[in-house]
Formats: C-alpha cells, sequence, structure tokens
C-alpha cells in the first residue's frame, strides 16, 4: 500500500509508513491521518467513503493501519468538527480498535478483515477512482 494523500471530493487524509513502531513491522503498517472534511461539505459521507476505500486498499494489501484519533481545529470554522468520542466511535465503524490514549486523542489500529467488515466502494467512488477523481 503505498505512502501518501488519498482525495475524495471534498475529504482527504494521509497514508504514511508509521515512524513511531518498530522497524520489522513497518512494511505491514500503516498510518492514517490529517483525515479532513471542509467545513461546508461535512455530513455529506465523503469522508466515510474516502475510508472505506482505504480500508478496502489496506485489506487488499494485507496492512494494519494505525491512527490517533483526536478533535483537531485549524480556525474558528474547523471548531463545528467531531469530538474524540465521535471519532473514537467514527473510526471504531471501519473495524479500528481502542489501544492506548494519549494526550493527542485515542491511538486505535485495525488489523487486516480476510471478510470485509465495511461495505464495498460505492459504484460511483470506483468510477471516480477510475477516472481520476480520487487520488
Amino acid at each position: 500500500m503505498r505512502p501518501g494523500a488519498r482525495e475524495f471530493r471534498e475529504a482527504s487524509l494521509t497514508v504514511s509508513i508509521p515512524q513511531s513502531i518498530p522497524e520489522h513491522m513497518r512494511e505491514r503498517t500503516r498510518e492514517v491521518s490529517h483525515v479532513f472534511t471542509k467545513a461546508g461539505s461535512r455530513g455529506k459521507r465523503f469522508a466515510t467513503a474516502l475510508m472505506n476505500f482505504v480500508c478496502q486498499e489496506a485489506d487488499a494489501n494485507r496492512v494494519t493501519l494505525v491512527l490517533t484519533a483526536g478533535a483537531y481545529h485549524e480556525d474558528a470554522d474547523d471548531a463545528q468538527g467531531h469530538d474524540d468520542a465521535q471519532l473514537v466511535a467514527w473510526y471504531e465503524k471501519f473495524g479500528f480498535q481502542k489501544l492506548q490514549h494519549t494526550p493527542t486523542g485515542t491511538f486505535m489500529a485495525r488489523q487486516v478483515h480476510e471478510k470485509p467488515r465495511i461495505k464495498p466502494v460505492p459504484l460511483a467512488v470506483a468510477m471516480a477512482m477510475h477516472s481520476g477523481a480520487l487520488h
């Protein structure tokens, strides 16, 4: 699973190789960070579609995902975002499990799922990926 930015419409996130885990685990682990949807586009499920895609990509590549679920507000417009508990609950829908509470949020991990727990990527998302709208 290649590191880098992923985007779908007004939602974006970053996939990277986590430097905070032992080196021998890095090949099969990726960190998800900077999950963001523009304030005016929240509630339209763009981030959900994007996270579904990333989880399916991780499963196909047999990669464990890790992240820190913590609210981040860049400016006053972002103050309408989710709080930490809402973010943890949202990530749990994708199969992430709480591992540890940290000063910046809740550290979570998602193991590879042999049988998908999440809905397949909708046809519209698959078409957008194929056309280059999702990258």
